[in-house]
């Protein structure tokens, strides 16, 4: 894994705010800066359809990549045990 840091211009963020992530590579860094951007800010202004520009650039590096940032909502399932049944639910 790489360490990337992502900041966001269009919110006012200079390098110097940058959030230090590690990932694969700069895509991932910016998904995973946007996943905790939304959780942080707890507004999920990307979920909702906001699309931000964000810098990410590799840490020790002056050379950084602008990338759009989009997100959506997710499918989730689950399930909870309520009983035993005897037989299988059978008579």
């Amino acid at each position: 894994m790489n360490k990337f840091e992502v900041w966001c211009p269009e919110m006012g963020q200079t390098r110097d705010d940058a959030k230090t992530i590690s990932a694969f590579d700069a895509e991932l860094a910016a998904t995973e800066w946007a996943h905790w951007h939304d959780e942080y800010t707890a507004d999920f202004e990307i979920v909702n359809g906001s699309e931000p520009l964000v810098c990410v650039s590799r840490c020790g590096t002056d050379i950084a990549q602008e990338l759009t940032v989009y997100g959506g909502m997710e499918r989730v399932y689950g399930c909870r045990g309520v009983k035993n049944l005897e037989n299988g639910g059978g008579k």
